[in-house]
């Protein structure tokens, strides 16, 4: 996806990105002021453009209402305008060298005066090339041919070209001066505790938190068939259980099935080929993460914590079948890979069978 959202439509342009967050679409952002072009991307997983902005949804809705209705004072407009252009400007090149005259002190001026942005009107085809150029080399990036290209890092990063220096670099890390909101997903990440479930009561509260999410928001099971309100099969008893708890609160968990005398519980609908080594390979299952934390990184933290544990214990195959429109976009980052090649509805949910060596020696020469 593509934002090409209006400059102060700040509202509108978080809106589409928790959007694309919540159905895991990338979106590319790409802009230009003088003779310079800079292209983002945001993930599922990477930076947000809350983030980037500084803003909460209702703060920028709020502000944008008031910019549309003319109800807006100069320092709230000021305020957005700031913070789009230190969000979203990072590079902004002096070309100048007359010390009577700045094309920066040209930049402020117009914008904050005018409300309009010095562009060359070269620049705006040479930005969409620049943009086409990156999203295919993304999309080519899916195949499995390797391809000597530099990627566009996720936000916070960008690449940046300039026409006029002839300059080129890939920037990676935050430049934001507010940190509100990088400095809320840190504090996050640091409260978050990452662990196996070991005693009787974990996993009591993974069960109920199961029968919540499966049988009541994604409605993919029948609470009639879990009269005790806790979500439980018979793969249980082969499984380990990965949770995050921030204090006693469990905010997500994910299953990783060992191969059991069945087989694995993908098998009831998708059969592993031959040449997986089941004994080596675990099922990724029962993936969650509680709403008010989706979005924010939770879950790579609970998938580096399984990569960890498999790989210590002698499962370095991964297999499973996740939500694609949530989790999906997060492991084909990894390198995750489908075993089928069309989407398929199972359990009233969207997803593919997938397969991932966290040890490539153990793929088969024959894959």
């Amino acid at each position: 996806m593509c934002d090409e959202i209006e400059f102060w439509a700040v509202g509108a342009r978080i809106l589409l990105h928790r959007q694309a967050r919540k159905y895991g679409v990338p979106v590319f952002n790409c802009n230009t002021i003088g003779f310079g072009t800079r292209c983002y991307l945001f993930t599922p997983t990477s930076g947000t453009m809350e983030e980037c902005l500084g803003f909460t949804y209702e703060e920028a809705c709020r502000l944008q209402n008031k910019i549309q209705t003319k109800e807006a004072a100069k320092e709230e407009i000021n305020l957005v305008m700031e913070r789009v252009i230190e969000g979203l400007l990072p590079e902004l090149e002096e070309y100048c060298f007359d010390k009577d005259f700045s094309n920066r002190d040209m930049f402020y001026k117009r914008t904050f005066n005018e409300g309009k942005a010095p562009i060359i009107a070269t620049n705006p085809p040479m930005a969409t090339g620049f943009l086409a150029d990156r999203i295919l080399v993304h999309l080519l990036g899916k195949s499995s041919v390797k391809r000597n290209v530099v990627d566009v890092p996720e936000m916070p990063g960008y690449l940046y070209f300039d026409a006029a220096k002839m300059e080129a670099k890939k920037v990676e890390g935050s430049w934001w001066k507010h940190k509100k909101y990088s400095q809320e997903r840190q504090a996050l990440f640091n409260s978050v505790q990452i662990k196996i479930a070991e005693t009787e009561e974990e996993l009591d509260e993974i069960y109920r938190l199961r029968y919540d999410t499966y049988c009541h928001e994604m409605h993919s099971l029948d609470a009639k068939d879990y009269p005790d309100k806790r979500e439980r099969d018979w793969y249980d008893q082969y499984s380990v259980y990965i949770t995050a708890k921030i204090g006693d609160k469990l905010i997500g968990t994910l299953r990783l099935i060992k191969n059991t005398p069945r087989g694995m519980l993908m098998e009831e609908e998708f059969p592993l080929p031959s040449w997986i080594d089941k004994s080596k390979a675990v099922e990724h299952s029962r993936g969650i993460i509680i709403k008010e934390y989706r979005g924010k990184g939770v879950f790579r933290l609970i998938l580096d914590k399984a990569y960890e544990w498999q790989l210590e214990n002698g499962y370095p195959i991964c297999v499973g079948t996740p939500v694609m429109n949530t989790l999906g976009p997060i492991i084909l980052k990894d390198g995750w890979k489908p075993l089928e090649d069309k989407e398929t509805i199972y359990h009233n949910i969207v997803t593919v069978p997938m397969y991932f060596y966290l040890d490539e020696k153990e793929i088969p020469k024959n894959v």
